[in-house]
C-alpha cells in the first residue's frame, strides 16, 4: 500500500462546536451529491474547518499494482476525523467518522454498483449504539431498529420493496427476541 501525504494550515473556525457542524453537514452534502458532480476530494477541501489554528492532514493511500484510491484518512492535529474507503475499482464504499480518534458517529455503507446507500448505522466508542437502517440495492428500506452498545433493542422493522411491512420483531433491552411479527 503505497500512502500519500498532504498537509495544509487549518482555517479559523469560531468554536469546536463548529467542526462538529461542519463533518456533519459534510458526510451529509457528500451522500446527497453522490459524488456526480463534485469529487469528494474538491468538497472536502471546499468545506472542511479544522478548529482554530489545527493542522489539517490527508493520507492517501492505493491499492497494490494501480492508481485507484483505497482510502483516504483526513485528520486535525493528527486526530482522524473522516476515513473514506473505496472498493478496487475507485468506487466509494463506506464513510467512517471519528472523534477524539475514536470511531464515532453516523457510518455510511454504499453499494459500489448503483452508488446507493445500503447501510447506515451511528457508532458510539467504535460500537453500534443508536439507530440502524438498511436499504436494498435500488435504494428503498429494507429494516429500521436500534442498537444499545453492539445489541439489538427494541422494535425492528422489516419492509416490502414498495413500502409495505414483511415484518417486525420486538428485543428487550439485552437483546433477546421477545417477540416476531409477520404482516
Amino acid at each position: 500500500m503505497r500512502n500519500i501525504q498532504r498537509t495544509q494550515a487549518g482555517k479559523q473556525a469560531p468554536a469546536s462546536r463548529a467542526f462538529f457542524a461542519s463533518s456533519l453537514a459534510l458526510t451529509v452534502m457528500m451522500l446527497v451529491l453522490s459524488f456526480s458532480s463534485v469529487s469528494a476530494e474538491d468538497f472536502w477541501k471546499r468545506s472542511y474547518l479544522c478548529p482554530g489554528n489545527a493542522t489539517h492532514t490527508e493520507q492517501k493511500s492505493v491499492w497494490p499494482g494501480s492508481n485507484l484510491l483505497q482510502q483516504v484518512t483526513h485528520l486535525c492535529n493528527n486526530q482522524k476525523t473522516h476515513v473514506f474507503e473505496y472498493d478496487r475499482n475507485g468506487k466509494l464504499q463506506r464513510i467512517r467518522t471519528f472523534n477524539g480518534g475514536a470511531e464515532t458517529g453516523w457510518q455510511y455503507y454504499l453499494n459500489t454498483l448503483s452508488g446507493n446507500l445500503m447501510r447506515k448505522v451511528m457508532i458510539t466508542g467504535g460500537r453500534m449504539n443508536g439507530p440502524e437502517e438498511t436499504y436494498y440495492a435500488t435504494g428503498e428500506l429494507l429494516s429500521r431498529g436500534q442498537y444499545n452498545y453492539g445489541v439489538k433493542v427494541g422494535t425492528w422493522i422489516y419492509y416490502h420493496r414498495d413500502g409495505r411491512k414483511k415484518k417486525t420483531l420486538q428485543y428487550d433491552g439485552r437483546g433477546f427476541l421477545l417477540k416476531t411479527t409477520d404482516h
